[in-house]
């Protein structure tokens, strides 16, 4: 039998679950709801979507995805708890620059975005260094893709 608070996490998760993969944290719902809002970063991906962890089988370049790399709780009180998350885009494009292209509107859009996590606007989402990798397969004409990567710290309370 669901308790109340069961059936809750519950709907909310079903609710947050999107094409795009969401699955429910509050973290990740902020993410996903600035993307949404955000026609300029949408229209540079083939499917206008920004997966979370992978992109399915078949996907298109170019395509974006985010993952989290950690959380840590940092501070807390019997008033609130601090966090301090880790989020990372890798950005998959045909070509390097298209694909250090892709991560610099990633990295302009994101840095110091007005995300609200757990009802509550987060206290800084400031970026990391770029780091570029090679991808396997997904590139023109069959040639490996390109990945930019960038790593966002999300600080938050709840």
């Amino acid at each position: 039998m669901l308790t109340h608070s069961h059936a809750t996490v519950i709907r909310r998760r079903a609710a947050a679950r999107t094409a795009g993969g969401a699955r429910g944290n509050d973290v990740w719902e902020a993410i996903e709801a600035y993307f949404a809002a955000r026609a300029d970063l949408k229209a540079l991906l083939s499917d206008g979507k920004l997966w979370l962890d992978e992109a399915p089988q078949g996907t298109v370049l170019p395509y974006a995805t985010f993952t989290r790399v950690s959380e840590v709780m940092e501070d807390r009180t019997t008033a609130f708890r601090k966090f301090r998350a880790i989020v990372q885009f890798s950005l998959h494009h045909w070509t390097p620059k298209r694909a250090k292209d892709l991560c610099y509107a990633f990295e302009t859009a994101f840095t110091g975005a007005p995300l609200v996590a757990f009802n509550t606007p987060v206290l800084h989402c400031l970026p990391g260094n770029p780091l570029s990798a090679l991808g396997e397969g997904k590139g023109d004409r069959g040639r490996d893709c390109r990945i930019e990567m960038i790593e966002f710290e999300i600080l938050y309370t709840k």
